[in-house]
């Protein structure tokens, strides 16, 4: 059971990490390579938080904090957008503040935020998508993410 509880957390943070490219045919490279790095931070995390070692969650973390500051991570620009990801930064430290600390329950509540902060933006991101006329069918997504994988 425990297995399976931690297989599934690795799916919902495989889907939350993974941002849909700029297009099924030309995917936008920088925004593939980066997102597969936050997905592999994130996995990071989640290990570090599952077996209580922090210099790992703390590694981790740091990592997400560089991937958000790269210039390849705006890739839209919204003030909308700029919300989010200033949004994202701050979970990012609350859960690096609460590794440094040790404090497991603060990192993994931070963690959990920092998830809902993802699922947000890309919420959005998928939005403005629609909006534009791109196709991001649930086929897409998981193709995307397949090729993220890749």
């Amino acid at each position: 059971m425990k297995k399976l509880g931690i297989a599934g957390i690795l799916i919902a943070v495989l889907a939350v990490f993974t941002l849909p490219s700029r297009g099924l045919d030309q995917p936008n490279e920088n925004v593939r390579k980066l997102m597969r790095h936050k997905l592999e931070y994130s996995q990071g995390v989640l290990e570090g938080l599952c077996v209580e070692d922090f210099p790992m969650i703390v590694e981790n973390t740091k990592e997400l904090g560089n991937i958000s500051k790269a210039a390849s991570w705006n890739v839209i620009e919204t003030p909308e957008y700029a919300v989010y990801s200033a949004e994202f930064s701050r979970a990012v430290k609350d859960l690096a503040e609460a590794a440094e600390n040790k404090n497991l329950d603060g990192a993994t509540l931070a963690y959990v935020g920092m998830t809902m902060k993802c699922v947000s933006c890309h919420k959005y991101v998928r939005g403005i998508r629609v909006a534009a006329g791109e196709s991001v069918s649930p086929e897409f997504e998981l193709q995307t993410a397949a090729n993220v994988l890749r």
